[in-house]
């Protein structure tokens, strides 16, 4: 299986030594970097690297926790991919080779489970990550999303949102990954959209009907996503070279899966 990935987000200087990295996997038919065209670019493009440069002005706002940059680097990315199998991160975020190589055992080992609902809709598979909050409404954590080039095509092609950054205050703001879920989940479940739409009721910290989002993804949630074991990284942007093991399970009650392995 060929995969294509996509590296979404602004260049930094290290850029560059993270894709060299990816590019030893025999298995990646093209990285395709999604930026913007305020970027100083610092890596060269060939037959296995593609540069898409985004206006920065087209994004309208922000976003809570930066969302719609994601949302906008991510979609172009994945619309210039041509692979079935496709793999969204970071510019500024560098996987462990060997972690990365079990993450495509396992996805391909999911093929042979059903995720059809029972009216018959349902994503053509699972999107893998590489974590899930139970806390949190329709929330899984966004360093990484793998899956089928529709559904990931599905889960970024969703309006811009209407929030500034309001500085982390997830009593007035929506999480970002809360609402890329959510808008996700919305394509298999019509309660979502009402959640959305009500947001200040269901998807914020302090939402009174919070409660009802919570069980309407606990629910669905095994259906639309997967999950791969906890996976190390260096996180270049903030200097954390050896940030080893994602997630805070005691604070937010991170959770993970296990390596599905030949």
């Amino acid at each position: 299986m060929k995969i294509d990935l996509v590296l979404q987000g602004p260049i930094y200087p290290y850029t560059k030594d993270i894709i060299n990295h990816y590019l030893l996997l025999d298995f990646v038919n093209k990285i395709i970097v999604s930026c913007w065209d305020t970027c100083i670019i610092n890596f060269e493009e060939s037959n296995k690297v593609q540069l898409i440069k985004n206006s920065y002005n087209d994004v309208p706002k922000l976003g809570g926790g930066n969302v719609n940059l994601q949302i906008q680097t991510s979609k172009v990315g994945i619309l210039h991919t041509t692979k079935d199998i496709v793999v969204k991160i970071r510019t500024d975020q560098q996987f462990c080779l060997e972690d990365i190589i079990n993450m495509k055992t396992t996805f391909e080992n999911s093929y042979q489970t059903n995720y059809k609902f029972l009216d018959g809709s349902g994503p053509k598979g699972k999107i893998f990550t590489t974590g899930m909050f139970p806390d949190f409404p329709y929330h899984p954590r966004d360093h990484l999303f793998w899956g089928f080039r529709e559904d990931l095509q599905k889960f970024f092609d969703i309006p811009f949102s209407p929030q500034d950054n309001l500085y982390n205050n997830f009593n007035k703001a929506i999480r970002a990954e809360t609402y890329l879920g959510a808008n996700y989940f919305k394509n298999f479940n019509n309660d979502v959209k009402k959640h959305i739409d009500n947001f200040d009721e269901y998807l914020l910290d302090k939402s009174t009907k919070r409660q009802e989002a919570l069980d309407c993804y606990e629910k669905n949630v095994d259906n639309i996503f997967g999950l791969f074991a906890r996976s190390r990284l260096i996180w270049k942007k903030y200097g954390l070279n050896n940030y080893k093991l994602l997630g805070y399970p005691h604070i937010y009650k991170e959770y993970w899966g296990e390596w599905v392995l030949n």
